[in-house]
């Protein structure tokens, strides 16, 4: 998994950590981190801690060419593959 979540409380104040952790792509978000944001947030309105009130989202710091990237954006090397209208489609229903 590329994103790991972790639970923290202060002051009856409860909330989610979730760091993205693809360095190898400067963080950018694809279809996988897409899907896994996904399926974090409905078990998160699942899950018994139903007293979140805030997702704090983090990232891998990556220092490239002597600059800071959180996340860089979308994965266009995934763009890329994509060669007909039907695989746009789905790439589109992904990412909303």
């Amino acid at each position: 998994m590329t994103v790991k979540v972790s639970n923290h409380s202060m002051d009856n104040l409860f909330w989610q950590n979730w760091h993205v952790s693809r360095p190898d792509r400067l963080n950018a978000i694809g279809t996988t981190v897409a899907r896994e944001l996904t399926e974090t947030m409905e078990m998160t309105r699942k899950s018994l801690e139903s007293r979140i009130r805030a997702i704090v989202i983090t990232a891998e710091t990556v220092i490239k060419s002597n600059n800071t990237i959180w996340i860089a954006g979308g994965d266009l090397s995934e763009l890329g593959e994509l060669h007909e209208k039907t695989q746009g489609r789905d790439y589109a229903r992904t990412m909303r």
